[in-house]
């Protein structure tokens, strides 16, 4: 059995879920609101300008289906459930595995989803994002993020010597229709170095963000609960 294929499509079949929520979401709530509230728009100011309001509603209509339509154009293709497969395996491919080691990859990451204790699932709220979905699962031999930027973050535990958790100062630009408003947030990390960090500026081979402490926190028990067992055990 290809187990790395397998996982490839429940990552597929993952995403895809979601996709066809926020479809669905747009088809029914979006959309709809903004036709209408266009129609709205124009024909009221039709009426303000002294003419007729189903013209004025007729032109806002109109709009908001070129509008619509070019909102659709780019949300479908942003979501497309092959994009974040090539993200995954881009991923895979920074880690240069063997086919054997693709195929352990893969079974253990099948086994994780399945399995409270190695994988959290979330929804990333807030600083620019919207209730998208994440997923952290924890394996014997590799952690993944995924969800957060970029896309897919994977780690062979292998190859790290020290894992630290740590926190970031950000900030988000949000844009309005003419001021733009700055907010400033705590960006919760995990620090992953394969040698042992010599200074607190020394810059991590892997990084992992997390909005929530707390889900940063369960997340970095694990991880550092795997790696216990794994020296117990004298895992590569």
């Amino acid at each position: 059995m290809d187990y790395y294929q397998q996982w490839l499509q429940e990552e597929k079949d993952w995403i895809g879920a979601y996709q066809k929520k926020i479809i669905r979401m747009s088809i029914l709530q979006v959309i709809p609101g903004t036709l209408i509230g266009l129609a709205a728009l124009f024909g009221l100011l039709s009426v303000a300008g002294g003419n007729n309001f189903l013209e004025g509603a007729g032109a806002g209509l109109m709009l908001g289906i070129l509008v619509t339509a070019f909102y659709l154009l780019i949300l479908i293709p942003s979501l497309s459930p092959k994009r974040y497969v090539r993200k995954v395996k881009s991923a895979v491919k920074q880690l240069k595995m063997e086919e054997a080691e693709k195929q352990r990859l893969a079974r253990e990451m099948i086994k994780a989803t399945t399995d409270k204790e190695r994988c959290i699932s979330y929804a990333i709220n807030g600083h620019g994002s919207k209730q998208t979905p994440a997923r952290f699962r924890i394996t014997p031999h590799y952690v993944l993020l995924e969800g957060s930027y970029p896309y897919a973050i994977l780690v062979r535990l292998s190859d790290i010597a020290q894992v630290l958790a740590d926190e970031e100062t950000k900030t988000h630009t949000h844009y309005g229709t003419q001021i733009k408003r700055y907010e400033i947030f705590t960006l919760h990390t995990i620090l992953f170095y394969k040698n042992p960090r010599m200074s607190p500026y020394e810059s991590a081979d892997y990084g992992m963000g997390f909005f929530d402490a707390n889900i940063r926190n369960r997340c970095y028990e694990l991880i550092l609960r795997q790696i216990r067992e794994n020296e117990g055990n004298g895992n590569d």
